[in-house]
């Protein structure tokens, strides 16, 4: 799976209903988008449990859509694995179309790995729907109620309870960096980004109450272990400024990353460094640095207070290699001869 296309937005809201017979396993039941067909809805099972030659004999789910969209769902051709009955659209109430599509009821042999997507069918789009299309899988809501609604997956004989699943997120790196220009800059790397549908940059002057600012989509391509991203938010109105990230995974599914802060008040002094915490390179800004006739220097320590480093203040933007050097913390000082005109807490990131 790759990247949610960006002008259909699913939201996704599975509800579990029927009763768990003990013991049996579960299955969880999902659409996803393609990317590789910006028309296509990739139905997908997921068993929660692992099925060893389990009998799948018959599913039925149900697609709820806005009627004015103006649009048809389809099979996609040769995309079903387990055969259908493609009846739909098969109702309307309140304004949404009902697609129902079910399974021909032949049995079939599965050995299903736990938590590994089975794909079932894919769905086109036929028709242009909003920049912002709303598509929902539903069971035991008002239509499938009146309809004897028993729109379940069967294996092993027993009707299977689903629910929609969340797939998570983690963030391997997330920096904000105030820059001379007191605009932000936002870096955020994550571990995998192949569910990814977007990212939300969030701010806040109290770290509190966030809005949003930015959005930045998913990359196209999503084959390698780590993706990184970045944001610009220009001149903040706040000298103290709160920001996070708002991650939203292919079914619509949210997770929120931790808060990271910057505060211009800190860049207002002679002397500032970004990114902070860094991978290797660090810059010490010097904003007034023709006032320290007689030279400066800086020098890194360790945290036993050994001068692991050091070297002259040459220009304004002094930029220092800590790649060398274990991850970590470290101090960064600036001296003249006589004393110590600031002080930095500096961590290196692996």
């Amino acid at each position: 799976m790759k990247k949610a296309i960006q002008f259909l937005t699913m939201l996704l809201m599975l509800m579990a209903w029927g009763q768990s017979i003990a013991q049996t396993p579960l299955v969880d039941l999902g659409i996803f988008k393609k990317n590789n067909d910006r028309k296509k809805l990739e139905v997908r099972l997921r068993p929660t449990e692992n099925v060893v030659n389990g009998v799948y004999s018959a599913g039925i789910f149900t697609v709820k859509v806005p009627a004015s969209y103006g649009i048809v769902l389809d099979v996609a051709p040769n995309s079903a694995q387990y055969g259908y009955t493609f009846a739909g659209p098969v109702g309307q109430l309140d304004g949404y179309h009902y697609y129902r599509f079910q399974f021909s009821g032949s049995v079939h042999n599965v050995n299903w790995e736990k938590g590994k997507e089975y794909p079932v069918i894919t769905l086109q789009v036929i028709g242009t729907p909003p920049a912002k299309a709303y598509y929902e899988l539903v069971t035991n809501d008002p239509w499938t109620r009146q309809q004897n609604g028993d729109y379940y997956q069967e294996l092993n004989g027993q009707e299977q309870q689903r629910s929609f699943y969340k797939l998570p997120f983690k963030l391997h790196t997330f920096y904000a960096t105030g820059l001379p220009s007191r605009n932000v800059l936002l870096d955020w790397e994550y571990e995998s980004d192949a569910d990814l549908d977007l990212s939300e940059v969030e701010y806040s002057t109290d770290g509190l109450t966030f809005t949003q600012v930015g959005t930045v989509s998913a990359h196209a391509n999503t084959d390698r272990a780590e993706s990184a991203y970045n944001f610009l938010h220009n001149t903040p109105q706040s000298n103290m400024n709160y920001y996070r990230i708002k991650m939203v995974d292919i079914n619509g599914a949210v997770e929120y990353s931790a808060v990271r802060s910057v505060n211009f008040d800190d860049l207002d002094a002679d002397f500032s460094v970004f990114p902070n915490p860094t991978k290797g390179p660090v810059t010490l800004i010097s904003r007034n640095l023709a006032k320290y006739g007689a030279g400066l220097q800086y020098q890194l320590v360790d945290n036993s207070g050994k001068v692991i480093a050091f070297n002259q203040v040459k220009d304004d933007n002094q930029v220092i290699d800590l790649s060398r050097f274990a991850a970590g913390a470290y101090f960064l000082k600036v001296m003249s001869n006589d004393e110590q005109i600031a002080k930095f807490k500096i961590a290196v990131a692996q």
